[in-house]
């Protein structure tokens, strides 16, 4: 059973893979903005996982997708958990 089920999540996966590069020609022609595919990648296993490993200088493009699919929370998490690293070190101690 659980073989089955790593195969309906790989098949699930490569379509959402090859959905993405469909997509991704047709937004190109018709608006400004562009989709990263670490991106794409990142939300998509999140979607399938609900885990997000991602690397510090991508967050943003993280954030920015969340935003364009309506995924409030995921973003508002994305938010919080950057806030909180970007504070980290700057506190003083007294």
């Amino acid at each position: 059973m659980l073989y089955y089920l790593n195969i309906v999540r790989v098949a699930l996966y490569l379509f959402g893979y090859y959905l993405f590069i469909y997509l991704s020609e047709l937004l190109r022609e018709d608006f400004s903005f562009q989709v990263k595919p670490w991106a794409f990648e990142a939300i998509l296993q999140y979607l399938y996982t609900d885990r997000l490993y991602i690397e510090m200088d991508k967050i943003d493009d993280c954030i920015r997708l969340a935003r364009q699919c309506k995924l409030e929370y995921l973003k508002s998490q994305l938010e919080i958990r950057l806030r909180s690293i970007q504070l980290f070190g700057k506190e003083t101690r007294l």
